[in-house]
Order: C-alpha cells, then structure tokens, then sequence
C-alpha cells in the first residue's frame, strides 16, 4: 500500500526532503563546475526598481546567507533554457523554499493555481523570473550556446535575473 494512503504528513515530508536535496545538488554541481556570478535585481509592481537589502539575510560578518522571498508565491520565468530552472532552484534553496515547488504549464496551469490558491491564503504573491546571460554572441541565442550538458565548459559569467512582484 503506497505510504501516501497510510501516513500521508510523511509522505508531503519525504516528497519535499527529495525536492530540497535535488536542489541542493544541482546547486553544489553548478557551483563546482560552472562558475558564474549570479546579478539579481528586484522590482515592484509599479515597474520601478525596490532595494535587494529587504530581501537579504546577512550573517554578523556581512556576507548573505538567505534571501526573503514569500513562501506563498507562484514563480513565473522566461525558461529559454534549463539552466534558467537551476538558477530559480538555487534562489528556492536559500529562500528556504526549495522543497515547496511544483512546475505546472503557465498557459493552464498559472491560472489554476491562482485560482485555487486565493480562496485558501490571505496573500499570493506572483514572481516573475526574467534571465539573461553575459557572452551570448550576437546573432545566437541561449540555448544553443549555453546548454546542460556544456555549462561545464562554457558558462556564462554572468548571470542577470530580474525579479519583479506582479500582484499580492
């Protein structure tokens, strides 16, 4: 009998301890071999530009060791290629929210989960994702310069993320 019907709180916990440690990994991957600087700015709903500090956790010595960002919130990115979900799953882990996500189709799925998650919580907060990467050469894209599989050998140094508050 699957665990889900017998003890369904462990089954949530197993599925969400799963979630964080594959984040954990693809992020400790990322950060041995494909060496880049993530830039991330912030922005409110009224398109102008909102201070990263309220955002930050910093530790006594300065150095950022969280980010701030709403548990209860839908993330919505531009996705042109895979890297882009490894650079939000890193921001999921040290939001501590890396266990908490769900990948749903944004043509249907956004609007279903809006729906479904303003009659259960006092604030849903809509993220949009916005990447781009430093050294794509002019008349390429993305994804067929930096893909998985070559991040190891050619990666971008720097990567930009926007991160703009739609609505509440």
């Amino acid at each position: 009998m699957p665990l889900w019907y017998v003890w369904p709180t462990a089954f949530q916990t197993v599925i969400r301890a799963c979630k964080t440690l594959f984040v954990m990994l693809l992020t400790h991957m990322f950060s041995v071999f494909a060496l880049s600087e993530i830039v991330i700015s912030f922005g409110g709903m009224d398109g102008q530009c909102v201070d990263a500090e309220q955002f930050v956790q910093r530790d006594a010595l300065g150095r950022v060791v969280g980010l701030d960002l709403p548990s209860t919130g839908i993330w919505v990115g531009n996705h042109q290629i895979y890297t882009d979900w490894v650079y939000m799953w890193s921001l999921s882990l040290f939001a501590g929210l890396a266990g908490n996500y769900y990948i749903v189709l944004k043509d249907t799925g956004l609007y279903f989960c809006i729906k479904s998650l303003r009659s259960k919580l006092d604030h849903v907060y809509l993220l949009d994702f916005t990447i781009a990467y430093e050294g794509v050469q002019s008349g390429t894209y993305a994804p067929e310069f930096f893909t998985i599989a070559s991040f190891s050998v050619v990666s971008p140094p720097l990567a930009f993320m926007s991160i703009v508050t739609l609505c509440r």
